[in-house]
């Protein structure tokens, strides 16, 4: 008979789970606090000369489109690029706001007054552009401390808790933080981290939602089916052993799937089914939009006409090395504290090569399972159960154990990376490439990368303040980048 294992857990009440409450609490307040701080900032910045007066100081750039649909729905073609989650919420968080302001007596601002106060979706609520701006910042409030504590939690199962903290700490800064109040980005990463922790437990279903979450806010929450579909199909009978390489070779892949191809079809089968539920936000909406456009626009005849690839080819000019121009230089250039580490952490994990931790003595610890091993097996490796004993004989409780089992550490983590390499290559070659500042909160790599990396995360620390402050600067004059 087959034994299984059961992933251990901080019992409540025990030290490893108070830590875990004090570090979530601390993640929280200073999330909170650096949120808080950038509103009040950009308000403050609001006095400085624009270039666009026609607005508020919130609604920049693509919060222009997800305004205006939240008030009116999608009105002209450019606007179907956004998908129809985030406007959903604004809806809902827009009537939240009025009903509350209505009950409370207070008259809409003068600003919403002479935009006329159109209501929105519920009957005899009359919610206004400002109700709109401050449901966004308050949904954000809420996605920036769940995305944070999230990303807490998978780190603590993939790797370990000082890792975790200083990552949690780090994403409470993001590079662009005027975008995080109104943009979808963060709303995108609450729900992908939750699909990535809820693959970690192999709670396969609860990760297809919660992906199909993040498709109906971003259109390249798509992708992450690829992610379950390969955590599924992969994921080990039993635990894995400390002589496990920190990337698994393709070919050991194979071999897995050949030794029991019966276990693998029938895991393939749920997989695809699965992969549906991820993409049906996105597949259905641009069903919608087919049949109400076509056959009236040239992309109807395509052999896959999706308005999605088409309106950002259209009005975004997005193609292989499109962007690659002498006026994008600038643009090129600021995107590359982000894509560096993104792609050095992404070429350390398939490489094998072994990331420093945040002490000596874990650095020694990984030296000793890379031997051990032949090569560590994503950063985690490092600190498995042979490990961990060294470590803390050198320096008391360095860090804890991970809690995920197998599949937190080998499909998985595979699969999280390569869709991380294919993004930021995209980035790179055939978008906006600048939005890399603002796409960095959507990707828990990069923060493993800069927790993991001293000397990284110390020119991060202080190039992510210096830009901070001149794109709040920037944004608040409606000036670029976007």
């Amino acid at each position: 008979m087959t034994r299984t294992f059961a992933a251990p857990t901080a019992t409540p009440g025990s030290p490893k789970s108070r830590h875990r409450s004090t570090d979530e609490y601390l993640l929280t307040a200073v999330t909170a606090t650096s949120y808080i701080g950038t509103l009040l900032a950009l308000n403050a910045l609001s006095y400085l000369p624009r270039f666009d007066t026609s607005g508020s100081v919130f609604g920049r750039w693509d919060s222009v489109h997800f305004f205006s649909v939240a008030r009116n729905g999608y009105e002209y073609e450019q606007q179907v690029a956004f998908q129809p989650g985030w406007h959903a919420l604004l809806h809902s968080g827009a009537n939240a706001v009025g009903s509350i302001r209505q009950w409370l007596g207070i008259d809409p601002p003068l600003i919403s007054k002479a935009g006329g106060g159109r209501g929105l979706w519920v009957e005899g609520v009359t919610s206004t552009p400002d109700d709109i701006e401050i449901a966004a910042i308050a949904i954000n409030l809420i996605a920036r401390i769940a995305a944070s504590l999230a990303l807490y939690r998978l780190t603590c199962r993939l790797f370990n808790r000082k890792t975790a903290v200083a990552a949690g700490l780090l994403y409470a800064y993001p590079p662009s933080p005027a975008a995080m109040l109104t943009y979808t980005e963060p709303a995108f990463a609450a729900a992908y981290f939750a699909g990535l922790l809820a693959c970690s437990k192999r709670r396969w279903l609860g990760a297809a939602l919660c992906f199909a979450a993040a498709t109906s806010l971003r259109a390249t929450g798509v992708f992450s089916a690829a992610v379950l579909a390969w955590a599924l199909v992969f994921a080990p009978r039993r635990p894995a052993s400390p002589d496990v390489k920190r990337s698994i070779p393709f070919t050991s892949y194979v071999c897995a799937a050949l030794r029991d191809p019966g276990r693998t079809l029938i895991r393939a089968v749920i997989a695809v089914t699965l992969a549906g539920i991820v993409a049906a936000p996105f597949i259905v909406f641009n069903g919608y939009i087919w049949k109400i456009a076509c056959p009236g626009r040239e992309w109807c005849s395509k052999s896959l006409p999706l308005a999605y690839t088409a309106v950002q080819k259209i009005y975004w000019d997005i193609g292989l090395f499109h962007y690659w121009t002498p006026e994008q230089i600038p643009n090129l250039i600021i995107a590359l504290p982000v894509l560096i580490p993104t792609l050095a952490g992404i070429w350390a994990y398939f490489s094998g090569k072994t990331l420093s931790l945040h002490s000596e003595a874990a650095h020694r610890a990984d030296s000793l399972a890379s031997i051990q091993a032949s090569t560590t097996y994503a950063i985690s490796s490092a600190h498995n159960v042979r490990a961990s004993a060294e470590v803390k004989e050198v320096k008391g409780d360095v860090q804890d154990e991970t809690t995920g089992d197998e599949v937190a550490r080998g499909p998985l983590l595979d699969a999280v990376y390569a869709l991380s390499l294919f993004l930021a290559l995209t980035l790179l070659f055939t978008s906006h490439t600048q939005i890399a500042l603002r796409l960095a909160v959507t990707d828990p790599t990069l923060w493993w990368t800069l927790a993991a990396n001293a000397g990284m995360r110390k020119a991060w620390i202080w190039w992510c303040f210096l830009w901070a402050a001149v794109g709040l600067a920037l944004w608040s004059g409606h000036y670029p980048p976007a």
